[in-house]
């Protein structure tokens, strides 16, 4: 499960999405970046936030924007910095784009493996309560049979997911509020 705590961040998401999303070559847009949907999933240390979200660009495609969340700096030199946010609960927190990340790149392609699917979002109050927060994605890995798993796969996101045939191979597959039909999120290569 995810945890989350109500806190003050600065940036907030949304504005890490509007000033950072336009500025990318994959984003096929202007700058109206509207969020449709998002889903988590967990790193089996704790220690990384997963977080992807959908968003429909102004030519209404949807494109993918994976970003993991860090207390400290990446190991890894070549994972690309978003920026620095501050959470009142959990102090600085380092963005990247996830699919530069290993510790992403590992759990998406455990999920899809192992059949796994996005995590519940439980929302951790002050007073100790606990209550779950409705998912808006719905996302289920597909691990394809031994013949059609690569030996050493590589995770391959699909920035801009769109509806047609599910490969038989090693696939992320998900569905939103407007998109019934499983669409392919990422693959194994």
């Amino acid at each position: 499960m995810a945890i989350i705590y109500p806190a003050t961040i600065s940036p907030t998401k949304a504005e890490l999405l509007d000033q950072w999303v336009p500025t990318q070559s994959w984003w096929p847009g202007d700058d109206d970046v509207q969020e449709i949907a998002s889903y988590r999933f967990d790193d089996p240390d704790g220690q990384v936030g997963i977080e992807t979200f959908l968003l429909r660009a102004g030519d209404e495609s949807v494109v993918q924007v994976p970003m993991t969340y860090r207390g400290t700096p990446a190991p890894d030199p070549s994972a690309a910095l978003i920026c620095t946010m501050e959470h009142s609960v959990l102090g600085t927190r380092w963005i990247y784009d996830a699919p530069t990340d290993p510790t992403y790149l590992e759990v998406v392609r455990q999920v899809i493996l192992e059949g796994g699917r996005e995590v519940a979002l439980e929302i951790h109050h002050p007073d100790g309560s606990v209550t779950t927060r409705p998912t808006t994605c719905t996302v289920t890995g597909r691990p394809g049979t031994a013949s059609d798993t690569p030996v050493d796969p590589v995770l391959a996101l699909e920035r801009r997911p769109s509806a047609g045939a599910i490969p038989t191979g090693p696939v992320l597959v998900g569905t939103w509020e407007g998109q019934t039909e499983p669409v392919v999120l990422a693959r194994l290569i």
